[in-house]
């Protein structure tokens, strides 16, 4: 267990895929968790049975993660996590304004599917970087998602009691800014790499 936990002091892509992907989960989760809240309330006017079956959008969303393995393997990683990013944060953004109309469908679907190729970038990268410590990389960061989770559940139980859905998606927006910081980290380290492999290349010729 020691050793599992000492991983995350070594690796600084562990460090950084974990912050990304907690509050890019916790603003995903934070989401999902009002979603029937939301359905049910005077805005939509819905049964829960009904606003259960909602839950369908999410598993629909869920063909992107098979793909998204062969599309993290052709494409750099931060690459693929830059435009994940991006996608989640529209898509939460339009919740800003979509949320009363069915505009809500493709938000909630689109915010989804980037979450889950977010999470396969990040996995992907933490893998590659601890070839060595696999499984306790992969453990830690899991970790992290799943307290991420939790953060995003109580924050937008909170924020829904607050105001609704606008602020649930401004909560998420503010957590999704982190999740950006720690991308543009991971973008410098990488393209630092990618410098250093390059002279060792050309010194090596």
């Amino acid at each position: 267990m020691i050793s599992t936990v000492g991983v995350l002091g070594r690796s600084r892509a562990l460090r950084q895929a974990a912050v990304m992907q907690l509050c890019a989960f916790a603003a995903f989760n934070s989401v999902w968790t009002v979603m029937v809240l939301h359905l049910t309330s005077p805005t939509w006017g819905w049964s829960t049975a009904a606003a259960s079956l909602f839950g369908l959008v999410g598993l629909s969303a869920g063909v992107v993660a098979p793909l998204t393995a062969g599309v993290v393997s052709r494409l750099s990683p931060v690459v693929v996590m830059a435009a994940a990013l991006a996608a989640m944060v529209a898509a939460t953004a339009a919740l800003l304004v979509d949320s009363a109309s069915w505009g809500l469908v493709v938000s909630v679907f689109v915010l989804t599917a980037a979450n889950q190729t977010l999470q396969a970038s990040n996995q992907h990268r933490v893998l590659d970087a601890e070839r060595l410590r696999p499984g306790q990389a992969n453990t830690m960061f899991m970790v992290f998602v799943f307290i991420g989770g939790s953060l995003g559940a109580a924050l937008g139980a909170v924020a829904f009691a607050h105001a609704g859905m606008p602020a649930v998606a401004v909560a998420g927006l503010t957590l999704l800014a982190v999740s950006i910081a720690a991308w543009v980290l991971t973008a410098r380290d990488s393209r630092t790499t990618q410098r250093h492999t390059q002279r060792h290349g050309a010194t090596a010729a």
